[in-house]
């Protein structure tokens, strides 16, 4: 049985907003709901239902496996984290092809090091 506090929720919640890059107010909008509403879910503050649930996970495109439990990828088509989504987006704003090399030689590098210890 997994155990799920409104606050690990909601942490999740602020990670998937802040991957898409949209405000608490704009967040709002999009949710027909008040930005305190928003800002007490991500709190942990107040619970919601499960219609507002779903509507959390259409919008912030998450899954809602992701959302309530962690569990599995963030989103069913995109960057498993926020932190994976972050790295895609800078190596897109790079321009230089050997600076993208250089990014891709580092990760290759971080991963066989894991893989060592």
């Amino acid at each position: 049985m997994i155990m799920v506090t409104h606050q690990e929720v909601g942490e999740r919640l602020k990670r998937a907003r802040k991957a898409r890059e949209l405000s608490r107010e704009t967040l709002a909008q999009r949710m027909s709901v008040s930005v305190a509403t928003v800002q007490h879910n991500e709190n942990g503050t107040r619970s919601m239902t499960l219609e507002t649930l779903d509507d959390y996970c259409r919008i912030l495109k998450v899954t809602r496996d992701w959302l309530v439990a962690g569990i599995g990828p963030m989103s069913a088509g995109g960057a498993a984290d926020p932190d994976t989504a972050e790295v895609l987006k800078f190596m897109g704003a790079l321009s230089d092809d050997e600076d993208k090399r250089a990014v891709v030689d580092f990760a290759k590098f971080k991963a066989q090091q894991k893989k060592t210890r």
